[in-house]
C-alpha cells in the first residue's frame, strides 16, 4: 500500500498527513472514516478520525488524531472539567438532571425570577417617588395660591366692611 492511500491500516504508523487526508478505513466493508471528537480525561477536546465501527469493535480498522495532545495534565484537567460542567448545564436545562440538581436550578431559577421582580419593583417605586414629589410641589403651589387668595378675599372684604362704615 502507498502511502498516498487515502486509507491506512491500524497497524502502519501514519504520519498526521494520512490522517487529515483519510477517507476510508480498511475494515471488511471499507468504511468511511469520520471525524469526531474525544471527550476523555486523557484526550479532551481532541479531534481525532476513527472507523465507525470501532466503537463496537476496538480491534477494527482506523483511528488516529488530528490535534496534537494538550500540553500539561493541568489543561487536560481543566478541559474536561469544563466539558463534563457544560454537560452538567445542559442537563439541568433539559430537565434530565438529578433531583438534587434540578431542585437547586429550580431554587436559582426562582431567585432570579425573585431578582427581576425587585428588579422591577425597583424602578415602580422610583417611578413612584417622583410622582409623588410633583404632587407634593403642586400642593405646595396650591396652598400658596389658596393663601394668597385668602389673603386677597380678606382684604377686599376689610376694604368693603370699611367702605361701608364710612
Amino acid at each position: 500500500m502507498s502511502s498516498s492511500s487515502s486509507y491506512t491500516s491500524k497497524y502502519k504508523e501514519r504520519t498526521h498527513q494520512e490522517i487529515i487526508d483519510a477517507t476510508h478505513c480498511e475494515c471488511r466493508v471499507l468504511c468511511p472514516v469520520k471525524e469526531q471528537v474525544a471527550w476523555t480525561p486523557t484526550n479532551p477536546a481532541r479531534r481525532f478520525k476513527a472507523c465507525p465501527k470501532r466503537e463496537k469493535h476496538k480491534n477494527y480498522g482506523f483511528y488516529g488524531f488530528l490535534d496534537p495532545e494538550l500540553p500539561s495534565e493541568y489543561y487536560k484537567a481543566k478541559v474536561f472539567s469544563l466539558y463534563l460542567e457544560k454537560e452538567r448545564y445542559l442537563a439541568m436545562l433539559n430537565g434530565n438532571g438529578s433531583k438534587e440538581v434540578n431542585e437547586v436550578s429550580n431554587a436559582q431559577m426562582q431567585q432570579v425570577k425573585v431578582d427581576a421582580t425587585f428588579e422591577v419593583l425597583k424602578v415602580q417605586m422610583q417611578q413612584m417617588k417622583e410622582e409623588l414629589t410633583a404632587i407634593q410641589s403642586k400642593v405646595y403651589v396650591n396652598d400658596k395660591f389658596v393663601m394668597f387668595l385668602s389673603l386677597v378675599v380678606g382684604v377686599i372684604v376689610t376694604v368693603i366692611a370699611i367702605s361701608i362704615m364710612n
